[in-house]
Formats: C-alpha cells, structure tokens, sequence
C-alpha cells in the first residue's frame, strides 16, 4: 500500500534532529520500555517538533483489547509554539492524548 511505498521519515532528519532521535531513544532505552519505530507516525509540521510518539496496547493486553494494534495514546514535543505565540524564546512543552476504551457493564453486574 501507499504507507509501505513512502520514504522513511527518519530519512530526513536533520543532523540536529538526528542528535536529538538518538538522546531520546538512549532515555526510552535506558528506562527499559520496550518500543518500536513507526515510520508512518508523523506530527502536526506547524507546531510538532522533534518527538512524535504514540503508546500501543502490547502482549496479553492487546489480545483483550482489540486484534488489531490500536494506539492508547498519541503525542509529541512542541516547543516552537513559544515563538509562534510571540515569546522571545523557545520553551520546551509536550502534550499527550490518552484515549479511552472503557468498556461499559450491563446493569446490574458491579
């Protein structure tokens, strides 16, 4: 499909950027979360920088939730927004959407 016929995105980062991928993996690493690279994960190019990352349902967990991998949360680095919103310098922000698969109980059966 198209997303298997795109270039990898790591494949145009920049040599800053690149830096900063690989202090980020080290960090991810040095944690001991396990993780895997998406190359089709990209952010919002107006205010995303540098980390895009999104959070997968694994192992046992991910065969009571659904058969196909679906993200639990999404997020990214944003810390040009400072200077778009007139602030004299960058500061570092980060956000995280969590999403929601509660499954409701019919009544009766707490």
């Amino acid at each position: 499909g198209l997303r298997q016929a795109a270039p990898s995105s790591l494949a145009f980062l920049t040599s800053i950027s690149r830096s900063h991928f690989k202090e980020v993996l080290e960090f991810v690493e040095g944690l001991g979360i396990e993780f895997g690279l998406e190359p089709s994960l990209v952010g919002e190019k107006n205010h995303a920088s540098h980390t895009v990352f999104g959070i997968r349902a694994s192992g046992e967990e991910r065969e009571l939730s659904s058969p196909e991998p679906t993200y639990l949360a999404v997020g990214y680095r944003y810390s040009r927004l400072g200077k778009r919103m007139g602030l004299r310098k960058e500061v570092p922000m980060a956000s995280c959407t969590i999403f929601s698969q509660e499954k409701t109980r019919p009544r009766g059966e707490d």
